[in-house]
């Protein structure tokens, strides 16, 4: 099945390689065969070297592998052609904040909420890495704005334990008892 992707990847018939390339990705993931996957990108991608797709692809099984500089590099590039690219963007983030860089997981998720504003999932990030960063007002500030957003789609576990966060850090701020004991 490789062999006939690169014969279709070779021969004009660029579809039809992408499509046997995804069939066996497929069977490779299902798998979890990291090692395969790897390579399978490094002998397609080289096929297909405008698929941003396919560099996603390889970043991402980069990560699984915790070789997360690498898929951050690759990120990084793909986002000097694409700089609103949300999936894009969101993969950065995430890998940012896994490879401890706070500072640029916060501004990645700064500018992602410039294209999603109303990205509960971004913002919940955004406000944990403000509590990482020790940045409680702006954490709080955060959480008040889109407490009642999040409520409304029942994330209130959640809500609960960014506030008790803060609680520990501001332990006599009233808005933060409030909320408390409203949840």
């Amino acid at each position: 099945q490789v062999k006939l992707a690169e014969v279709y990847a070779n021969n004009d018939r660029v579809e039809d390689g992408l499509a046997e390339f995804k069939e066996i990705l497929k069977l490779l993931e299902e798998k979890r065969d990291y090692e395969k996957i790897l390579r399978l990108y490094q002998m397609f991608l080289p096929l297909f070297p405008k698929n941003h797709d396919l560099q996603k692809g390889l970043a991402k099984i980069l990560f699984e592998k915790g070789e997360s500089v690498k898929g951050i590099s690759i990120l990084q590039t793909l986002l000097r052609d694409r700089s609103d690219d949300v999936e894009i963007l969101s993969m950065l983030g995430v890998a940012y904040e896994n490879h401890g860089d706070v500072k640029n997981a916060r501004l990645t998720y700064l500018h992602l909420l410039k294209l999603e504003p109303k990205d509960l999932e971004v913002r919940e990030s955004l406000v944990q890495c403000y509590l990482t960063e020790e940045n409680y007002d702006k954490a709080l500030s955060e959480l008040e704005d889109w407490k009642e957003a999040f409520l409304k789609i029942n994330r209130l576990e959640r809500l609960q334990e960014m506030y008790e966060a803060l609680r520990v850090a501001l332990p006599e701020n009233q808005q933060v008892l409030q909320t408390l004991d409203s949840i």
